[in-house]
């Protein structure tokens, strides 16, 4: 029996034709659901920890949150969370076994917590619910590749501007030995804001690229001392 109102309440939170309102559908969907798949979070609590297991999809109904890094107050968000979005569905899609970020409540907040295995199942047997959790899916890796990009763009240290500028004060012409799949790696950034920063920096005159190679010459080099010097990590 929770199974079938489990299935109902998905299909009636998740179906983007319904012209009804969140607010009326959540209300709805709280009469469908078991109360033991209600979870209520308060502001800063955890509702997910990285490195746990993933044994949960959370379908965010009410509040807001922060995808985060880190559960340091003053870094590492990458994303906000507000309804109706499903936690722990990338980790379900790709089959990854732990959580890859934290998610911190921002506010008061209710979460329809199901078991991932249950979850699955659902989805598996119900059509209509399987294309609306695509859908959602497609639309969050999207939006959450972006803002993480851009977040990184836009801090004030710039991890790989500064490590460049630290090799290349050895000697010039610098060019750098690694790949950009092994410069990600080993500064602990995402491939895709590598290229992305990258990019920005060939723009600014920053650094140059031949034959694939990173290049650092000396008129680089002066660009880079103007912004880079003054710094230390």
């Amino acid at each position: 029996m929770n199974n079938k109102c489990i299935a109902t309440a998905l299909e009636f939170i998740l179906d983007a034709t319904d012209s009804m309102s969140t607010i009326v559908k959540i209300e709805k969907a709280k009469q469908l659901i078991p109360h033991q798949f209600i979870r209520t979070y308060h502001t800063n609590d955890v509702l997910i920890n990285m490195n746990s297991a993933a044994k949960y999809v959370y379908i965010f109904l009410d509040g807001k949150a922060t995808v985060r890094g880190s559960l340091n107050r003053n870094d590492g968000v990458i994303s906000n969370i507000e309804p109706i979005e499903i936690l722990g569905l990338f980790e379900l899609v790709t089959n990854e076994p732990h959580y890859t970020a934290f998610v911190m409540a921002e506010e008061k907040s209710l979460v329809f917590r199901i078991p991932s295995s249950l979850f699955r199942e659902i989805v598996q047997e119900n059509g209509k619910i399987c294309y609306c959790v695509l859908s959602i899916f497609a639309k969050t890796a999207g939006r959450t590749m972006q803002e993480a990009a851009t977040k990184r763009l836009l801090e004030s240290i710039d991890i790989i501007g500064y490590y460049l500028y630290t090799q290349a004060n050895k000697d010039r012409p610098y060019i750098c030995p690694y790949t950009r799949e092994d410069l990600a790696k080993i500064l602990n950034i995402n491939l895709r804001t590598l290229y992305r920063y990258l990019e920005s920096m060939k723009k600014e005159n920053l650094i140059t690229s031949i034959r694939g190679k990173l290049v650092i010459t000396d008129q680089h080099f002066a660009l880079l001392h103007k912004r880079y010097s003054s710094m230390t990590i």
